[in-house]
């Protein structure tokens, strides 16, 4: 990849607090930008988005970093890459000295211009981030609601310079703190006025008595004079002493903030010191994907996040918009599961069932006419209900699943002259490179705890443990998903997807979660069951994969 030059970058004070003044005033005519993780981390989830405010963030497993990684991922720099506005564009520049940063799959030696849509990732094993501009209006700055745009200020602005913004905190509260000494001695002395104008009145009426008439009046225009003046003054005293109390409590406040901030500040920097020491440069350790279950130690535990699916009906809508109901005779069931994020995972060829090849057999007669309704730009929806042994239950379609179609290919049928059939076009979704997952999100509390990072970087022989319900078994299991097992037949993937050997499941429990115990005996999906081979292979999606 050509590198485009322009000047340098350098992080700058400007482009990061400044940028986020002007943003946190309104932005007018600035636009942001959204930044999409596709890897779950200690920091963001798989799905999580960010919107960035400020000119220049950074990336990396430093501290200071706007986006920042944790240290399982090895192969991130600390200051590894950044993102910066130029002009009215943004361009990716890479800071690593030892790993690589990946655009679009290819990688940037200097820097690049960024384009909606693009996806950066941190070396080639590393996390990836996808860039997304919003259309239209909807990308301005103004359009984001002042505590959203406070909160992003604090978050991306200030963050490279937390602890110079801290100790200058302290500066400006020590001179408030002088500035309300000073108030209370002002006080002090105001009081002992009071007490000597109050005196003088005292003296002035005792010698009314010996005066005479023009002398009383004198005395007592003097004594309201003197009133007038004693009232004044307490008011004063009385002002001054509330300003000093809104005062003395306003520091209060600021120093229950500055002692907050100083104590995020301390964890950070202990959490990094440590981490460099135990971290090593090539070390790889298992990333947690934030999960939300916990306690399984036991695959029974599992049971109630794992689903049987059963077809219930598939429709079809031609170009007219006529909608008919297609009659199946051979109905297909499969395996799903619910993830600790929320998310209900299967395989696809559950979900798309006619796009996939059955036995080595282009479709069978129930599908080919669904993927030609397909190819012939015609609606076609699956509706289903999963079931858990725990008697939960899920209503969803096709059309609410995320898959992969990027590999899909296009075939014809050929007559037995070698003809082509008329109308025989078909798409075929592949059987490997890891596509072969869908899910959707609910809003369900709960679920399997899953390792995106330990699922591609499995080593040589780990045991694994699969729970699914084959279509020959369906729910009436009532002791819950059938057990199977299989052992990984080699280290990583093998073209996107993870093979085992020894594999003992029944035939038909495509999407079936596939587990590895973790160290501290717990059971973490790493990945799915995608398809059974002959000679006790199977073909297992990675977790990682599912985004």
């Amino acid at each position: 990849m050509v590198q485009r030059q322009t000047e340098p970058y350098r992080r700058s004070f400007s482009g990061s607090v400044g940028a986020g003044m002007g943003a946190l005033m309104g932005g007018a005519h600035k636009q942001f930008y959204v930044l999409e993780h596709r890897m779950s981390s200690k920091y963001h989830r798989a799905g999580e988005t960010q919107k960035i405010i400020v000119d220049q963030i950074e990336m990396g497993r430093d501290p200071r970093c706007q986006v920042r990684f944790d240290d399982s991922f090895t192969s991130v720099s600390r200051r590894h890459a950044a993102i910066v506005r130029d002009g009215a564009g943004w361009k990716l520049v890479h800071l690593s000295k030892v790993n690589t940063t990946l655009l679009n799959g290819r990688p940037v030696t200097d820097e690049w211009y960024l384009q909606n849509g693009d996806e950066i990732q941190l070396s080639s094993n590393g996390p990836r981030i996808g860039f997304i501009v919003p259309q239209g209006d909807r990308s301005m700055i103004k359009n984001i609601n002042f505590t959203e745009r406070f909160s992003l200020f604090r978050q991306q602005a200030l963050k490279p310079y937390k602890q110079m913004m801290v100790w200058m905190s302290v500066v400006f509260l020590l001179v408030i703190g002088g500035f309300i000494g000073w108030s209370v001695l002002n006080q002090q002395q105001n009081q002992k006025t009071n007490e000597m104008l109050a005196g003088s009145i005292a003296s002035v009426s005792a010698r009314q008595d010996s005066a005479g008439i023009e002398a009383q009046k004198q005395l007592a225009a003097v004594s309201n004079q003197a009133q007038t003046a004693a009232q004044a003054a307490i008011q004063a005293s009385q002002a001054s002493q509330a300003s000093t109390s809104q005062g003395i409590n306003q520091l209060r406040s600021e120093l229950v903030d500055l002692k907050s901030d100083l104590k995020s500040a301390r964890e950070e920097k202990t959490e990094s010191e440590s981490a460099k020491q135990t971290v090593s440069a090539g070390e790889q350790t298992a990333a947690s994907a934030v999960p939300v279950a916990t306690g399984m130690t036991s695959y029974e535990s599992c049971f109630p996040y794992i689903y049987y699916i059963q077809l219930d009906k598939v429709e079809r809508t031609n170009k007219k918009g006529k909608t008919e109901v297609i009659n199946i005779i051979n109905r297909w069931a499969g395996t799903g599961f619910l993830l600790s994020d929320g998310r209900f995972v299967t395989s696809r060829r559950i979900i798309e069932r006619w796009y996939f090849q059955v036995n080595g057999n282009l479709m069978d007669e129930d599908m080919r006419p669904l993927n030609k309704a397909v190819c012939n730009l015609e609606r076609v929806v699956a509706y289903f209900t999963a079931y858990s042994s725990t008697g939960d239950a899920l209503a969803f379609t096709s059309d609410q699943f995320t898959c992969d179609r990027s590999a899909d290919t296009y075939t014809v049928l050929r007559g037995p002259l070698g003809g082509l059939v008329k109308g025989a076009r078909l798409r075929i979704a592949p059987s490997n490179g890891g596509k072969d997952w869908a899910y959707f999100q609910t809003a369900k509390k709960g679920g399997l705890k899953f390792d995106t990072s330990k699922s591609t970087s499995l080593g040589r022989g780990i045991p694994l443990t699969i729970l699914g319900f084959p279509a020959e078994v369906g729910i009436n299991s009532a002791s819950g998903p059938v057990y199977g097992s299989g052992v990984t037949a080699h280290s990583g993937l093998d073209r996107g997807d993870i093979m085992t050997t020894n594999t003992s499941f029944e035939i038909g429990g495509s999407g079936a979660p596939v587990f590895a115990v973790s160290e501290t005996g717990e059971y973490e999906v790493v990945g799915l069951i995608s398809s059974m081979a002959e000679g006790l292979r199977g073909v297992v999606v990675p977790i990682a994969a599912v985004r």
